[in-house]
């Protein structure tokens, strides 16, 4: 495929989830669902062009959403949680299988990854946005949301996997068309 239908559409995919990041001051209940659908945008430049583009989009809608977006703490679960992991599963599931081949050893490397940017996150609100620490409740409530956040991650690692199988399907013709 030519650079310049690459370049096309990793810029394409980089605007549709900034407007995505865009989306969360307008609709409030997009807080969580707007890094989610912007992830999805970076697995999908992950499946057509490979980690390094994929690696762009990300960079991009991230500096792109932290200038943008007014809601902080959507771009925080985006650049820390959202944005990034789809990133780190496609290195993960393309990583040569005598260095990671099993699939209890991604697991792992994926939970580490997930409870450390959970961290951050925790880390950047109280720190960085200047959010009160009291406002998370008791530490058992802080390792009950931690438990839960790990859920709702692996449940985003399975719905990374749905919605590339969808584009794939329905709409990679169309976009794509004589392009590969």
């Amino acid at each position: 495929m030519r650079s310049s239908v690459r370049a096309a559409f990793c810029g394409i995919l980089t605007a549709l989830a900034t407007v995505f990041m865009l989306l969360v001051p307008v609709i409030p209940v997009m807080l969580y669902c707007s890094p989610i659908l912007s992830g999805i945008c970076v697995a999908i430049a992950a499946e057509e062009f490979g980690g390094r583009c994929a690696f762009g989009v990300y960079l991009a809608s991230s500096i792109l959403s932290i200038l943008l977006v007014a809601d902080k703490e959507a771009v925080s679960v985006f650049v820390l949680l959202a944005g990034a992991y789809p990133v780190l599963k496609y290195a993960l599931d393309h990583a040569k299988k005598r260095i990671i081949g099993k699939s209890a050893v991604k697991l792992t490397v994926k939970l580490i990854y997930i409870n450390a940017a959970c961290a951050a996150y925790f880390f950047s609100a109280v720190l960085l946005l200047g959010v009160p620490r009291e406002s998370f409740g008791s530490s058992l409530l802080l390792c009950v949301f931690l438990i839960l956040g790990n859920i709702i991650m692996l449940a985003y690692d399975k719905a990374i996997n749905g919605m590339t199988a969808v584009y794939k399907i329905k709409f990679r013709g169309h976009i794509l068309k004589g392009k590969r």
